[in-house]
């Protein structure tokens, strides 16, 4: 799998716009395509959230919960 997003970035707010997103995906058969391609679409989107908002401020209780590096993830 393989997915790419094309994004602008505000150079003064820091604000991110995505302008498109492509997935490249082997899946095999699909029963159903209507819901592969909705299960697609919403990990794109789970992704860019993630990548975009997800954080542990302000490291509660503390920082020693989550890794350094990615061999300790």
């Amino acid at each position: 799998a393989c997915t790419v997003a094309e994004v602008d970035v505000d150079d003064e707010t820091g604000e991110v716009t995505v302008l498109t997103v492509k997935n490249v995906f082997e899946i095999g058969r699909a029963l159903n395509p209507k819901m592969v391609e909705q299960q697609l679409v919403g990990g794109s989107w789970m992704g860019i959230s993630h990548a975009l908002y997800e954080t542990t401020e302000p490291y509660y209780p503390n920082r020693d919960h989550g890794g350094t590096d990615f061999n300790q993830y």
